[in-house]
C-alpha cells in the first residue's frame, strides 16, 4: 500500500468510529500495512465495523486480511478442485474473449487469471502486483505461485516488457 492509500484506509475507518488522523498516524499504520493489498485492507475494515464497535487497529487490519487470504485460498482449491471432478464449469471462450477485447485481461492469461494469487494475493481476474503492492508485474502476468494454482504450467513472460527491462529491443 502508498501511504495516500493508508490515509484513505484511515479516513474509512474514520467514518465510523470518529477518529483523528495525522501525518504520525498514516506513518504508523503504513510501517505495517505497506506490504499488503489496499483493497483487502479496506474489505478488512468493512469486515470490522459490520461485527465489531470497537476501534480497529493495525493488528486487526493485518488479521482480517488474513483471513481474506485464506478465503481466497480455500475458495481457489475448492474450484480447482471441482473443475478436476468435472463439476465446474469454466467461463466459455467468448467471455473471456470479451473480457480481453476491453482491456481487463492480457491477451493469453485468462486461464491463470481465473484464480486468485497465493502469494500477493491479487483478486481472480486481476494481475499481480509486485512487492509492496504497486502497479503490475512488468515481466510476467503473474507470480509463479499462482500459475501453479491455476495448473498453467510455467510463467508466460512478457518478451518486449522483458527486452524494455534489459534495455533492448525484441
Amino acid at each position: 500500500m502508498t501511504r495516500g492509500e493508508v490515509a484513505r484506509l484511515l479516513t474509512f475507518a474514520a467514518t465510523f468510529d470518529q477518529r483523528t488522523i495525522g501525518e504520525a498516524d498514516v506513518l504508523a499504520w503504513y510501517a505495517l500495512l505497506a506490504p499488503k493489498v489496499y483493497d483487502d485492507a479496506m474489505e478488512s475494515v468493512r469486515r470490522w465495523y459490520a461485527d465489531h464497535r470497537d476501534r480497529i487497529m493495525p493488528a486487526d487490519v493485518l488479521a482480517g486480511i488474513r483471513a481474506i487470504g485464506n478465503q481466497r485460498t480455500a475458495l481457489a482449491h475448492d474450484r480447482r478442485r471441482q473443475l478436476e471432478a468435472g463439476r465446474a464449469v469454466p467461463p466459455p471462450p467468448a467471455y473471456a474473449a470479451a473480457r480481453e477485447a476491453f482491456g481487463q485481461l492480457p491477451a493469453g492469461v485468462s486461464d491463470v487469471q481465473r484464480v486468485g494469487c497465493p502469494w500477493c494475493h491479487a483478486r481472480a481476474g486481476t494481475r499481480c502486483t509486485p512487492v509492496g503492492g504497486e502497479g503490475t508485474l512488468s515481466v510476467t502476468y503473474a507470480h509463479p505461485a499462482r500459475y501453479v494454482v491455476a495448473g498453467a504450467g510455467a510463467p508466460r513472460v512478457d518478451a518486449d516488457a522483458l527486452a524494455a527491462r534489459k534495455g533492448g529491443a525484441s
